[in-house]
């Protein structure tokens, strides 16, 4: 887009300031001259005659550069700062935040997204427990309830079914405790897949429960369909107590040409065997985050370290190419302690 061109009196082309700031130019005229301010979305420009010519040709003319015609200095112009340096300015990049955050490597109910779907499961009454406890066929279901994993409220798995568990006694959805609350019918013990009841499920009653279990580590990004998802930058959270116990691996997949729809490993993989891996790699690191908010689910119950990959070059995920970037675990072996996350910080824009 062409810079604009605003008209000014003479005397603001002689202040300091853009004598400092914007490139000068000037056309000579039959009589006089047309002196020109240019920056890269404005020109200032001033016909000058008298006396004005003689001050131009005194105190300006020598730093100006010599043009044909108004339209030439479009584009010739760059803004200097006032050391003659190129003025950079920064914009907001264009298109809309997407900012993704993997699930927790020390928790593997938080593992939801090569989770597996179970729905209507006729749970087991367990022997001694007077129908109170019930327990399901898997173990580490996925829990979006408890604040596991940022953006649980509304996420749903690949095919667009919800992450909560569903629990029917007789065909009547049951509540399941509000972790704020502590108003409900039931809990879940996600780890070890039983249902505690708080009321007695008469042995005649059948329990049946919709739910996720975790299948693996593996978590992926990927654009929407006609979308490109661009990350600028990439952060991992790990808490003060993490223990590494497997090796987490970043690897970059695409369709295949000559086998579609499937996709194939495109470049070499990031393999992030120990702490030091993620130390050597990172650009940046944080202030360690203190233990806060108190020692409830809501709170941090361990220090925090964070570290940040500012990308020297826009990484592109373009969903005609079927490029996504796929973040596992080798063995699938969670680490120890509190948490450990990523964030990517996205913005998804058409194709």
């Amino acid at each position: 887009m062409a810079s604009e061109i605003i008209n000014v009196p003479y005397s603001v082309l002689k202040t300091e300031y853009v004598k400092k700031s914007l490139k000068l130019f000037y056309v000579q005229l039959s009589v006089g001259y047309a002196v020109l301010a240019g920056s890269a979305t404005y020109i200032l420009r001033s016909e000058i005659y008298n006396a004005d010519v003689t001050d131009f040709e005194t105190n300006l003319k020598s730093s100006a550069s010599s043009i044909s015609c108004d339209g030439e200095v479009q584009g010739l112009c760059t803004p200097l700062e006032c050391d003659g340096k190129p003025l950079i300015a920064t914009t907001v990049a264009e298109g809309l935040k997407a900012n993704k955050i993997t699930p927790n490597w020390c928790d593997p109910t938080t593992w939801w997204y090569s989770s597996l779907y179970v729905e209507n499961e006729v749970a087991s009454r367990k022997d001694g427990y007077d129908g109170y406890v019930y327990t399901l066929s898997h173990v580490n279901i996925i829990d979006s309830f408890h604040g596991k994993f940022t953006g649980e409220w509304n996420q749903l798995d690949v095919n667009g079914n919800s992450l909560r568990v569903l629990v029917k006694v007789d065909d009547v959805e049951k509540i399941e405790k509000d972790p704020c609350t502590l108003v409900g019918d039931y809990e879940v013990n996600y780890v070890s897949g039983e249902l505690t009841f708080y009321s007695q499920v008469q042995e005649s009653s059948v329990v049946k429960v919709t739910y996720h279990y975790e299948n693996g580590s593996t978590w992926i990004l990927s654009p929407d369909a006609g979308e490109i998802c661009r990350i600028k930058s990439i952060e991992c959270q790990f808490s003060e107590d993490v223990e590494m116990t497997d090796s987490m691996i970043y690897e970059v997949y695409a369709y295949n040409p000559y086998d579609l729809p499937n996709k194939v490993q495109v470049t070499s993989p990031d393999i992030y065997k120990t702490m030091w891996d993620f130390i050597n790699d990172a650009n940046k690191a944080y202030p360690k985050i203190p233990a806060i908010g108190g020692a409830s689910w809501r709170g941090l119950n361990s220090n925090v370290y964070v570290f940040s990959w500012d990308l020297q070059s826009v990484s592109s995920l373009s969903s005609l190419f079927g490029v996504e970037l796929r973040v596992r675990l080798e063995h699938d072996i969670p680490f120890k302690g509190t948490c450990c996350t990523g964030t990517f910080y996205c913005i998804r824009s058409p194709e």
